[in-house]
């Protein structure tokens, strides 16, 4: 047993502990351990309901925990370099993926963008906010291309990405991507007028999606209108509403909602925060907030002390994408920003959620190695 510990640390020195930022490796880990104690909370009326086992839900979420967990380890060892190469044909592939889907996935509320495979489901556009960004900071960051042939391929690439997104319906991970891609895009040192130009472009696509869609203007208006459709689109809201009410300052206690027992629908995804902040309280949830903003922070320093561009890029891209969508989930379902449909990071139940946001965090980890 001695033996086996001795190795363990010796394997985990290696592959993971060395020369990172430990940092990246505490404060992910601090998320998964509590978001797991949470679910088995927070979804076990519905999951007994669905399943007949409480733990249903916490099951699954460790399992993909442990898929996420070979992911980072992956990518916390696999050579920069060659991930700026294959970056061009992995989003092409992931593209593949994201038109099959709409051919072949199965349609969940609205939306078709899940396969399922041997009883998991696997939604492709979580993987693209990897793929994009990493592709996106290689090819910014190329200086033996001229500014023309590192715009115009974004361009194309952008809008067939925005297209697709559009058809399914995921309108929240769109959102997510493109302001990871000006933030990758401001790094980078793009000239002003190209950066400005994505940002109107980016103004033009989502207007016009909330210009065109029933649905984005009712969650504007349950953001805007206190008493707009109380029992329609805005119950979810007002369900969490409630709930983050409830909690006060301490908190009902661990496992005491009364929210969970199906008056708030999707406590185990988008609205975990929620059930979160009811049970333990306004400072235990502003506790998880600075544990996202430290993280934010740790990936910034080291981003801000590489001497490779597309290093210090993809950094920041990375970072990006995770805090900015837990700033979009815990704002929506705070009635601070409107609502967008996407899961809090590392703490959300959600496979491939879960697989992008640890392959994300290895790559930091990677990141972080480099002098």
């Amino acid at each position: 047993m001695v033996r086996f510990r001795v190795r363990f640390k010796q394997w985990l020195s290696k592959w993971l502990l060395s020369g990172s930022d430990r940092w990246l490796i505490i404060l992910p880990a601090v998320l998964l351990l509590f978001g797991l104690l949470m679910l088995s909370s927070v979804s076990s009326i519905v999951a007994f309901q669905d399943f007949q086992d409480g733990f249903h839900y916490v099951k699954r979420q460790a399992f993909g925990i442990l898929v996420g967990l070979g992911f980072l380890l992956f990518f916390a060892n696999i050579p920069l370099k060659s991930l700026k190469k294959l970056a061009y044909p992995i989003l092409i592939f992931n593209l593949i993926l994201l038109v099959a889907v709409l051919f072949f996935g199965k349609e969940v509320n609205g939306s078709r963008a899940w396969f399922y495979f041997l009883g998991f489901q696997i939604q492709p556009s979580e993987l693209l906010k990897i793929t994009f960004i990493t592709y996106l900071a290689g090819r910014l960051t190329d200086d033996k291309l001229d500014i023309n042939h590192k715009i115009a391929p974004f361009f194309i690439m952008y809008v067939v990405v925005a297209l697709l997104m559009v058809l399914q319906r995921d309108v929240g991970t769109l959102f997510v991507i493109s302001m990871a891609a000006m933030t990758v895009f401001f790094i980078s040192g793009a000239p002003v007028k190209h950066f400005l130009s994505i940002v109107l472009l980016g103004v033009v696509v989502f207007a016009s999606l909330i210009a065109t869609s029933t649905h984005q203007q009712e969650r504007f208006r349950c953001l805007l209108e206190i008493n707009y459709s109380p029992l329609r689109s805005c119950y979810q809201l007002n369900q969490s509403l409630i709930a983050i009410g409830s909690g006060g300052m301490f908190g009902r206690g661990f496992g005491e909602s009364r929210q969970k027992f199906l008056y708030l629908p999707e406590v185990q995804n988008d609205f975990i925060f929620s059930i979160i902040t009811e049970e333990m309280g306004a400072i235990v949830a502003s506790g998880l907030i600075i544990v996202f903003a430290w993280f934010f922070y740790r990936v910034y320093l080291i981003a801000k002390n590489q001497n490779d561009r597309f290093t210090s890029a993809l950094a920041v891209g990375l970072v990006s994408w995770i805090c900015l969508q837990a700033v979009l989930n815990i704002g929506g379902i705070m009635r601070v920003l409107p609502m967008t449909g996407v899961p809090l990071p590392l703490i959300s139940y959600g496979g491939s959620a879960m697989v992008a946001s640890l392959s994300s965090i290895g790559i930091l980890i990677n990141i972080s190695r480099q002098k």
